[in-house]
């Protein structure tokens, strides 16, 4: 700033000099020697200005190579889902896992047209092997690596996973009931036994993979810290606006990002989508984690510095009916509303790319076989419209797809039309899930993010008892005696011959009950980052390994 200064008084002399001297005719030569002095002078300094100023940028870009800067349009939550504590939300997800490490980890396949999980150890130097004689029969004996550090440098033990399974079945959460007894070997820190619930439900791995390892701190490791894990990254400062953490030099496994040169990430919540696609063309921000609807994809794409990726996607979207709050014959009358042809018309007048957003008349995952196939209607139910003083309260998510509020305002609208007397509100999710616990609505849409991908996960998450890892007990539909028995036909291997047929089957029966419809599913997302962001790692079903990103 100061040069600037120094060149505009320079340059005001100059005029002025020239001014005065041009009254003095006997001065000429004077003059002229004056002002080219002065000009030289000036040109030096705005010269020394940008060489300054040329100097810092490339400084800073050196300096910003290691640092990789995150775009959020939503906050990340204290306790990032961690056992009760914040919402189990995408962003929470990918922030939870830059700095928390799990006993197994699954990797997704896709084997004989359906995709699969394959798990492989973590923190355990193998995966559990089950005893079959001893003290431990019937248990599966594990053993983790031995010199694990936390992020505040005390050794992993396997009292430390005793006391993450113990919290973890206190707060009863999703991933919370599938052990029944966990016991440590007093002469081995790192070994350790647990007992599962069911030895035969396919999901005891899953849940395994999905219960991070926290420190717990107090004279008795009863106080849990989510703030310190064993990742490769530590969290250094968190306020729901930003978030900084830094390469832990003590990792156990840093030879996995040996390519990264990231040292630093930081997370910025800038609730405005297009503040943050400003920031992003500016080389503020270098990834924003903001599925980009078709007008952002087609701007930004213009800009030289950046690139859009379009990883594939597990989302769908569809509709919740409260089963104690509608009749069947309620249900069904809106079900025949929502046709397949009219929700396809839906997307049509939305002007989306219909390679990315598809019908989806089954509840299972969008990729699975059959899933465009219709449901037939029970003939044993007639359709009746509500009364017209009968108000349909409707929910639906704030913003969760590029094109959810929209195309919920065309759910209304035609609705209306079509004599319902049905009024839309927007939520966040907390508060559209508490609503749907509660039973507090009629109608409820949600955009699921499916983190797994077999049909009787999906549709277990869904129908299933809490007890066997279902999460959406609202519905009324779960204490069902045939939902039990669709379920176990589903737990057998998918390339089995007939499994589609049982999944067809099931979604039959579901649709029967007019208990959900399903909408569309979004089959890939957009995100943009900057050109210099490479070494892009994207799994399967479109997750980004943020710790394997490098920079340019």
């Amino acid at each position: 700033m100061i040069w600037i200064l120094i060149a505009i008084f320079l340059g005001s002399l100059s005029i002025f000099l020239l001014i005065y001297f041009r009254f003095l005719q006997n001065k000429k030569i004077i003059t002229l020697i004056i002002s080219i002095f002065i000009l030289i002078i000036l040109s030096w300094t705005i010269l020394k200005h940008y060489h300054k100023q040329n100097n810092d940028l490339h400084e800073k870009n050196k300096h910003n190579k290691h640092i990789l800067t995150l775009g959020l349009t939503v906050p990340v939550q204290d306790g990032f889902g961690i056992f009760g504590q914040g919402s189990n939300t995408t962003i929470n997800s990918y922030i939870r896992d830059l700095f928390h490490e799990y006993l197994i980890k699954a990797y997704p396949s896709k084997e004989n047209n359906y995709y699969a999980k394959n798990y492989k150890p973590r923190l355990l130097d193998a995966m559990p092997l089950k005893q079959t004689q001893g003290e431990f029969k019937g248990y599966y004996k594990c053993n983790l690596i031995p010199g694990i550090k936390f992020h505040n440098g005390r050794l992993l033990t396997n009292q430390d996973i005793v006391n993450n399974v113990i919290y973890n079945k206190e707060k009863g959460g999703e991933h919370s009931g599938f052990i029944r007894d966990i016991k440590l070997d007093n002469n081995d820190k790192n070994c350790f036994f647990i007992l599962f619930t069911d030895d035969q439900d396919p999901l005891n791995y899953h849940h395994l993979s999905k219960v991070p390892i926290i420190l717990f701190e107090g004279e008795d490791s009863t106080i849990p810290n989510r703030r310190i894990g064993l990742g490769p990254f530590q969290l250094k400062e968190f306020d729901n606006n930003n978030i900084k953490l830094e390469r832990f030099n003590d990792y156990y496994k840093k030879n996995d990002y040996i390519e990264s040169n990231i040292r630093q990430i930081k997370a910025c919540y800038i609730p405005d989508i297009q503040t943050i696609n400003m920031h992003l063309k500016k080389g503020d921000i270098d990834v924003s984690f903001v599925a980009l609807d078709k007008t952002s994809s087609k701007d930004l794409s213009r800009h030289s510095d950046l690139q859009i990726i379009k990883p594939e996607s597990l989302i769908m979207t569809y509709l919740f009916l409260n089963c104690q709050k509608l009749s069947l014959e309620e249900r069904r009358s809106i079900a025949e509303a929502l046709s397949p042809e009219q929700k396809q018309k839906f997307l049509n007048q939305l002007g989306e790319d219909s390679a990315r957003y598809q019908v989806v008349n089954s509840v299972s995952d969008s990729r699975m076989m059959g899933y465009l196939a219709e449901p037939n209607f029970d003939n044993s139910c007639q359709s009746q419209k509500p009364g017209s003083d009968k108000e349909i309260m409707f929910f639906s998510i704030n913003a969760t797809s590029p094109i959810s509020y929209r195309y919920a305002s065309r759910i209304t609208d035609f609705l209306q039309k079509e004599g319902f007397k049905i009024k839309h509100e927007v939520r966040e999710l907390n508060e559209l899930v508490n609503k749907g616990e509660k039973g507090e609505f009629d109608i409820l849409m949600i955009s699921e993010n499916f983190e797994d991908i077999t049909p009787y996960y999906v549709l277990n998450y869904f129908f299933g008892p809490k007890e066997k890892g279902g999460s959406m007990n609202w519905h009324q539909l779960s204490d069902n005696v045939e939902i039990f028995q669709y379920l176990n036909d589903l737990k057998s291997n998918s390339d089995e011959p007939g499994y589609d047929q049982k999944v067809r089957d099931f979604h039959q029966f579901l649709f029967n009950k007019y208990a959900i419809i399903p909408l569309y599913c979004q089959k890939y997302s957009e995100i943009a980052m900057r050109k210099n962001v490479v070494n892009l790692d994207i799994n399967i079903i479109g997750n980004l390994d943020i710790t394997k990103l490098r920079k340019i």
